[in-house]
């Protein structure tokens, strides 16, 4: 066994008291002062001194929210996207059916309205 490990024991009502504290401040510090903080720079930079509109605090977290993403895909080392390509959609047996039925669908309706 390590002995480098510390355990630490929760014990009593205080014990959880504390640790619901450190949840608490780790909330208060990455969701909720950057969400009071971008909604209220919003506020004042573009609604008081450019005039548009206003922000609220759930649009403040789909802001944060947005921000977070965007910072953790392009703080990764590798980002992708994959696109099939044409040949490889057409290989699909039920990909071919579809089309070859909606094909066919569509040159009997040209047919009807010819008629």
């Amino acid at each position: 066994m390590n002995k480098n490990f510390k355990i630490i024991q929760i014990s009593g009502f205080s014990g959880l008291l504390i640790v619901g504290f450190v949840l608490f401040c780790l909330f208060c510090g990455f969701i909720g002062f950057p969400i009071w903080f971008l909604t209220n720079s919003w506020n004042y930079l573009v609604a008081g001194v450019f005039g548009g509109p206003a922000m609220n605090i759930l649009q403040g977290s789909l802001l944060w929210s947005i921000v977070c993403l965007s910072v953790y895909i392009c703080a990764r080392d590798t980002f992708s996207i994959k696109i099939a390509a044409d040949e490889e959609v057409m290989q699909d047996p039920e990909m071919l059916k579809m089309i070859t039925e909606a094909s066919e669908k569509d040159l009997k309706e040209k047919e009807e309205i010819k008629k």
